[in-house]
C-alpha cells in the first residue's frame, strides 16, 4: 500500500510536466478530475464514525483519490463490514479506517454513476466493424431504443476514465497496472451500487467478445470487475434481485452465460466467510438473482425488433417487482 500511495503521490505531482510518460499523463488526468469531482460535493464519513474511540482524523480528498488507486480492491471487500459492527466498536482499528475510506468514498463517488435513465454495461463494441453491427454508435443507439444508457460514457466517471483513454498505456508496468486494477475495482462497485440504489430491476450486458483468445471476455472489465460486483450486491449486501440479461452479439450464450455466471461468485467467498453464523439457505435467501442469455447472431443485430423484446422483458421485471413490493406492505 505505502509504494503504491508513494507512485500516486508522484504522478500527481509530475503528470503535467514534459518528462511525464502516456500512463502517468493518464493517471494524473484521473486523479485531477476525480478530485475536483471529491471538492465540488463536501463529502462526509459515515456520522458513527464520530463517536469511535480514538476519533479518526477526518478524510481529505487528496487521500480519498488515492485511495481508489491505492486500496480500491481491499475497499471493496470492505462492503462486508456493516454498521452494526461499526456501532458496537466490534471491530479493529485497520478495518475502520478501511470502513471510514470507503464510507467517505462512497459519499461522493457513487454520485458520479447517476444517470437519467437505467444503466447498461457492455464489452467488445469498438467502431471499425465493416458491418456497423458491433460499433460504439450501434450500441449507443440501441441503448436508446431500450431507454438505457451506457456507463461509459453517459457518467461523470465514464467520461473521466474515457478521457485518460480507459488508463491504456498503465497495463505493461506492474505497479501501474495494479493502479488501474484498483480504480476499475472502485469504479465497478460504484456503478453497480448506483444501480442498487436506484433498485434498477434488470441488469442489460451487451457482449461482443469470445470467452477464449486474444482479447477475450475473460480479461473484459464486464467480467473482472462489473459482474463480480453484481454478485456482492445482490447476495452480500443483500435485498436487491436484479435478472442479469446477457445479449450475445456472437451467439455464444453456451459459453459466455457460464463464464459470466461464475464470475458473479468471484468476490463472495470472504462476505461468507465473515458470516459465520448464517447457514447456506440464509445466505442464499439475501437474493433472488435471475440470470438470462440471448444468443444475438446471424441475421439478429441491435435493430428495432431486438429492443422491442428487450424492452418487454424489463417491463416484465418491473411489474413483477412492483408486485413483490404490494406484498411486502
Amino acid at each position: 500500500e505505502r509504494m503504491l500511495r508513494e507512485q500516486v503521490a508522484i504522478i500527481m505531482k509530475d503528470w503535467q510536466s514534459a518528462s511525464a510518460g502516456a500512463c502517468h499523463q493518464q493517471l494524473g488526468l484521473l486523479m485531477n478530475n476525480l478530485m475536483f469531482a471529491c471538492e465540488s460535493s463536501r463529502p462526509k464519513a459515515d456520522w458513527l464514525l464520530d463517536y469511535s474511540d480514538p476519533v479518526l482524523p477526518d478524510k481529505t480528498c487528496a487521500e480519498s483519490v488515492s485511495d481508489i488507486f491505492a486500496l480500491g480492491n481491499e475497499l471493496v471487500e470492505t462492503l462486508r463490514v456493516s454498521r452494526d459492527a461499526v456501532a458496537s466498536f466490534d471491530v479493529d482499528s485497520k478495518t475502520l479506517r478501511r470502513y471510514q475510506a470507503l464510507s467517505f468514498l462512497r459519499s461522493w463517488l457513487v454520485d458520479l454513476t447517476k444517470t437519467l435513465q437505467h444503466a447498461l454495461l457492455w464489452a467488445g463494441f469498438w467502431d471499425g466493424d465493416p458491418e456497423n453491427r458491433t460499433t460504439q454508435t450501434a450500441l449507443s443507439n440501441f441503448a436508446k431504443e431500450i431507454e438505457h444508457a451506457p456507463l461509459h460514457p453517459n457518467t461523470f466517471l465514464g467520461r473521466a476514465i474515457e478521457a485518460s483513454q480507459d488508463l491504456s498505456a498503465c497495463y505493461e508496468d506492474a505497479q501501474t497496472r495494479e493502479l488501474a486494477a484498483n480504480m476499475w475495482s472502485i469504479a465497478s462497485m460504484s456503478f453497480v451500487l448506483g444501480m442498487r440504489d436506484r433498485a434498477q430491476g434488470t441488469v442489460i450486458a451487451l457482449v461482443n467478445k469470445q470467452v477464449t483468445g486474444e482479447r477475450n471476455l475473460s480479461q473484459s472489465v464486464l467480467s473482472t470487475h462489473e459482474i463480480p460486483t453484481v454478485g456482492l450486491a445482490a447476495w452480500g449486501l443483500g435485498f436487491w434481485s436484479p435478472k442479469v440479461m446477457v445479449v450475445d452479439l456472437m451467439g455464444t450464450c453456451d459459453k459466455t452465460s457460464s463464464a459470466l455466471q461464475k464470475r458473479l461468485l468471484a468476490r463472495l467467498p470472504s462476505w461468507a466467510k465473515s458470516m459465520t453464523n448464517w447457514s447456506p439457505e440464509a445466505f442464499a435467501t439475501r437474493s433472488r438473482l435471475r440470470w438470462q442469455c440471448i444468443d444475438c447472431s446471424g441475421d439478429c443485430s441491435l435493430d428495432n425488433a431486438l429492443a422491442k423484446h428487450v424492452e418487454t422483458q424489463v417491463k416484465a421485471k418491473e411489474e413483477q417487482d412492483r408486485k413483490d413490493q404490494e406484498l411486502r406492505q
